[in-house]
């Protein structure tokens, strides 16, 4: 029996027969939308959610005192003295946080219940808010070492082992934060949530859409991402009532895709890129097997084209490669010029959106309602880019980019500008509001246009993840494509971890947070308007500014060859689009 091999396509035929579908097998056929990839979705949604509960824990369970405009969210007290003990009514006091109480037989005796929104870890653990926002700084830290180590180990020991163990050990962490008996012990124990936070969003990321067909990818990744997560988590919160409730069931949820982890493979392509043919055609056959049986004869086809790929990366890898490193980016201006552009921009955009998502609390309404907004508005906004992106051939890369950062430049400018000249009646207004009364409707106005604004600014952030995410590696070469993207992500993470503090210079001045905001965006837009060129089908560049192109690959490769095969389809390049940052 004759086989021919056609490596370029990953096939292989037997006997020459291309007719029967068992004679050829091709990579890709496990890259489609089967009953493996449908089950690893549902996977990956729960990876998600439970990475966005631990994400936006302190949302919640950092409430705090308003730092701003909203008034004091007290509790709802519930009397029951007059009912209970009418007899003792005369000896009734009541303390200025609305408790109160009776003396019977000269013991003090409490006739009233306090019912708060959500119990916050301010409730147990009696510290100021600035320990609070920094406890969340500190935590935050974690998140941007989880994601070094993780990425690290997955690169060794596979994505799968390092996402069971970095499951298992959030599962862990959250359960332990729960019992947590002071504020140092609690902050301690969220730097371990939030380091295995880190390390599952970096490693289940790729790993999801490595599984996924090119042409499913945008629509998928749409759909179970982030942004509606948050929805979600604001229906948990409400029900949990409290933050050790909600560590509880966000641990009860890390359990589902616990238990469904083991029945996952590392991608087959991972595993030929690290030469292990074995493990490769053991996962190949296991996700083959997963919509139809496999016979012997396609079990040794599967084998044979997997040697073969693995054959060929042996080969690529065995053959001398200039190392690059991120500093190498530095050496050249344009390359210097984009790393730096877009290391401000990921500073800022997580810098404001975490800025606002951590201090929903400095922001009129209840946190609930306010991270359903924020939810909704993120999820409209990567739907309807990604619509505009695929259907309008001007809409590119720039113009959202330009469009998105101007419209946060906007809508921080306005709220600075009026909360510049009216933050004394701000004040005055809170007052009025914690006294019970009714303050000025202007005044109110201007507190509802900001908590939206803030809103809408920060949702506009997820449009300026996705793309910081594109173009980086549609300008930087492949060979230092890697180790640049690396670096710019530290910025990324950097901002995040600043995030909570935004709010505390407000004590001093209460329009510095908005300032703050305006000035990070503001040098984010002018920066990319003047230096960053549009990409939108572009080819990848494949080597460092100066090199020059080999003889051999000039006399042998024909430009039709070159346009068609040295360079991913257009469509592939517009689904880079999808590894987005958080």
């Amino acid at each position: 029996m004759s086989r021919a091999v056609h490596p370029s396509s990953g096939v292989i035929t037997i006997g020459g027969k291309s007719e029967s579908k068992d004679e050829s097998f091709k990579l890709s056929d496990l890259q489609s939308c089967r009953k493996y990839v449908a089950f690893l979705t549902v996977v990956y949604f729960l990876m998600v959610l439970t990475q966005v509960c631990n994400l936006l824990f302190m949302t919640f369970a950092g409430q705090t005192f308003p730092l701003l405009f909203e008034i004091y969210r007290k509790p709802t007290i519930k009397d029951f003295c007059s009912k209970q003990y009418p007899e003792y009514i005369a000896t009734k006091n009541c303390s200025s946080t609305g408790s109160c109480w009776v003396f019977i037989n000269e013991s003090k005796v409490l006739c009233t219940t306090s019912h708060y929104d959500f119990i916050s870890i301010r409730n147990d653990f009696e510290v100021p808010v600035e320990y609070v926002k920094l406890g969340t700084t500190l935590q935050n830290v974690g998140l941007m070492i989880g994601a070094i180590v993780a990425g690290n180990l997955a690169d060794i020991y596979g994505r799968k082992k390092v996402l069971f163990i970095g499951t298992t050990g959030m599962m862990i962490s959250l359960l332990a934060t729960s019992f947590a008996p002071s504020f140092v012990i609690f902050t301690f124990l969220r730097f371990f949530d939030m380091l295995f936070t880190g390390g599952k969003h970096c490693v289940s990321n790729p790993y999801f859409m490595e599984n996924l067909p090119d042409k499913h990818r945008m629509w998928i990744a749409t759909v179970v991402t982030y942004s509606p997560n948050y929805i979600i988590l604001s229906g948990i919160a409400y029900f949990c009532n409290d933050w050790k409730t909600l560590s509880r069931v966000a641990a009860g949820l890390t359990v589902l895709p616990l238990l469904m982890i083991p029945y996952l493979k590392d991608t087959p392509r991972w595993l030929i890129r690290k030469g292990r043919s074995k493990k490769a055609v053991e996962a190949a056959i296991y996700i083959e097997r997963w919509d139809k049986k496999v016979s012997p004869d396609k079990a040794k086809h599967i084998s044979y084209i997997i040697a073969k790929s693995v054959e060929e990366e042996i080969e690529k890898s065995s053959k001398p490669n200039l190392n690059y490193y991120f500093y190498h980016l530095f050496t050249d201006r344009k390359l210097g010029s984009y790393t730096i552009v877009f290391a401000i921009s990921l500073f800022s955009t997580s810098f404001i959106s975490y800025g606002i998502a951590y201090n929903m609390d400095a922001l009129a309404g209840t946190v609930y309602m306010n991270v359903v907004i924020l939810g909704v508005a993120r999820y409209s906004i990567n739907v309807i880019a990604a619509i505009l992106e695929f259907t309008v051939e001007r809409v590119g890369r720039r113009l959202l980019h330009c469009v998105s950062a101007g419209f946060i430049v906007v809508m921080m400018g306005v709220v600075s500008i009026i909360y510049l000249f009216t933050w004394h009646q701000i004040e005055e207004y809170k007052a009025i509001i914690e006294a019970g009364g009714q303050g000025d409707p202007l005044i109110h106005a201007i507190v509802t246009f900001t908590r939206y604004s803030s809103l809408l600014a920060a949702a506009m952030c997820t449009e300026l993840f996705v793309l910081n995410s594109v173009q980086p590696t549609e300008l930087f070469p492949t060979p230092i494509r890697g180790a640049g993207i690396a670096f710019i992500q530290t910025f990324n993470r950097l901002g995040t971890i600043i995030s909570p503090l935004i709010f505390i210079p407000s004590k001093h001045w209460p329009p510095a947070p908005f300032f703050l905001m305006l000035i990070t965006s503001l040098a984010d837009f002018l920066l990319y308007f003047f230096i960053i060129p549009e990409t939108r089908g572009k080819k990848l560049p494949d080597r460092m500014p100066g090199e020059e192109l080999e003889k051999e690959e000039l006399t042998s490769r024909k430009p039709a060859v070159c346009a068609t095969t040295n360079f991913p389809p257009l469509k592939n390049i517009h689904t880079i689009k999808l590894n987005a940052s958080y």
